[in-house]
């Protein structure tokens, strides 16, 4: 939460910190840290299904798929990017 608030979001901006949460799964897939960026898609898509937010749920989707395809698990993979796509 402390990067959070060094990017200046506050924890009362939930759309800020879930794009914030966005781009930390997209950085730790980058990285190859697949563990970090399924953790922080999650964080993003439970924040989505409290706030009702589909665009947000797709994109954590999205990620979500992305961890699946860094591991070399294609069926998941394509089991997740089947409903974004």
């Amino acid at each position: 939460q402390a990067h959070f608030a060094a990017c200046g979001v506050s924890a009362g901006d939930r759309a800020r910190l879930a794009q914030l949460r966005l781009f930390e799964s997209h950085h730790a897939w980058l990285t190859g840290d697949y563990a970090a960026a399924e953790g922080a898609a999650e964080q993003a898509a439970a924040q989505a299904r409290q706030d009702g937010d589909a665009a947000l749920a797709l994109r954590a989707r999205f990620q979500r798929g992305l961890c699946h395809l860094g591991r070399g698990d294609l069926a998941g993979c394509a089991a997740l990017m089947e409903e974004v796509a």
